[in-house]
């Protein structure tokens, strides 16, 4: 959490500070072509960064050198292959069609050349996960990564003060990008056991991809329903729209720590008591929890809410307007919160096909909110979707959860079993 907590206050100070420089709507350009690269990494890697995090461990755990070997050296080459052809099949799509304007074409040409980097990178994490170097892989992600990019950004503008433009910017973000990923490379070679290296290297290709396919599914519907809103928005309003939305976002990420952080530390308290069918005490856990998850996000809620206009202004006079954005979104959060880590309560009981499910229908109302809504009322539209199917998600996970388990999770329900 702590690391967490770190890496978005510094991508927080380094959007100022990029917003700072380019003015708002080349922020907003920028902004809106992070997300697009951040989109085309999820089919790149085809579902082997999650297949990673589990293969490893188990072929670790029982010492099986030749098929870890097989695997990370077939994932690697694997996506690397598919990032450079979606990277090519995109770029030939900017420069034929009209999908992508005139002023965009050049800068997201050369920051698609990124998606290689990020996909390789997303292996390279997944892979200390499995050995159990959480803590190694995410520093070098959430901490050095938006460190190098500041420092960046902050000597180029030494050098050159009042020269910087978007395509500078873009070239900062794909060297940061590519420094990080041989930075982490090289932690992963010194932490890898010897007896990969001296293996030869068995493959269960088709056993790989279709164990990997659906993880990659999983996480397309999960990437495109955190920030399709932001992607629509390029799409349906300007350039400054987008810079003051995803502002916005940068004060809304602490709130969503709270709850991903509290899952992560309850998912095996959950596993466990479940198997023991202890199901009083996971009850008191579950409520527990929420309680004390909606009393946190209610704590950062209420500042950002008061000082929205404050806040927003760091990143100049203009951004102001997503004052109201904020305190929608915070109501989003704030019910998401209230329905616990049912989630998590699913995925760790054997439930995870209705998470899928749940998360499926939800984006699929994300979406046809954003069409509605945005035309009408701009970046509210877009904040009052995501808070609409992000209340729905949860809430249809609280209903399947009391159908499939008898377990409230809700901020309001009533108490039972003991406290933790």
């Amino acid at each position: 959490m702590g690391m967490r907590v770190l890496f978005v206050s510094l991508n927080l100070l380094t959007s100022v500070l990029i917003a700072r420089i380019l003015g708002q709507q080349d922020y907003g350009r920028f902004a809106y072509i992070v997300v697009v690269v951040t989109f085309l990494t999820t089919p790149a890697t085809l579902g082997l960064d999650r297949l990673l995090v589990r293969e490893v461990a188990v072929y670790a755990l029982k010492e099986q050198w030749d098929y870890l070997s097989g695997l990370l050296r077939w994932s690697n080459a694997t996506v690397l292959l598919t990032s450079v052809g979606i990277v090519s099949l995109v770029i030939g799509l900017t420069w034929t069609t009209n999908l992508v304007a005139n002023p965009l074409r050049i800068p997201l040409s050369i920051a698609l050349l990124g998606v290689p980097f990020a996909s390789l990178s997303a292996l390279r994490l997944a892979t200390m996960k499995g050995f159990n170097r959480v803590s190694t892989g995410l520093g070098v992600d959430l901490v050095i990564s938006p460190l190098l990019l500041a420092g960046i950004v902050l000597l180029a503008y030494w050098l050159w003060p009042g020269q910087l433009s978007l395509l500078a910017i873009i070239l900062a973000k794909l060297s940061t990008m590519a420094i990080i990923l041989v930075v982490g490379i090289t932690l992963l070679r010194g932490i890898m056991p010897l007896q990969i290296w001296k293996a030869q290297p068995k493959y269960l290709r088709r056993q790989w991809i279709s164990s990997a396919l659906p993880m990659m599914v999983i996480g397309g519907i999960q990437a495109i329903h955190s920030r399709i809103d932001l992607f629509m928005l390029g799409n349906m309003q300007g350039a400054d729209v987008v810079a003051t939305y995803s502002a916005v976002y940068q004060g809304i990420n602490y709130i969503g720590l709270i709850l991903s952080s509290a899952n992560s530390l309850i998912a095996p308290r959950i596993a466990s008591l479940y198997a023991a069918g202890k199901t009083e005490e996971l009850q008191g856990l579950l409520l527990w929890n929420t309680r004390l998850v909606t009393g946190l996000s209610a704590a950062v809620c209420l500042p950002l809410v008061v000082f929205s206009k404050p806040f927003l202004s760091l990143y100049g006079p203009n951004f102001t307007s997503g004052s109201t954005a904020i305190l929608i979104l915070c109501v989003g959060q704030l019910v998401s919160a209230g329905t616990g880590s049912v989630g998590v309560l699913l995925n760790m009981t054997g439930h995870e096909k209705s998470v899928l499910w749940s998360i499926a229908v939800s984006t699929v109302l994300n979406i046809g909110c954003n069409l509605v809504l945005i035309p009408r009322w701009g970046i509210n539209g877009a904040a009052l979707a995501t808070a609409i199917s992000l209340s729905f998600v949860n809430f249809f996970k609280v209903y399947w959860a009391h159908k499939k388990l008898g377990l409230a999770t809700t901020f309001f329900a009533r108490r039972s079993g003991r406290e933790p």
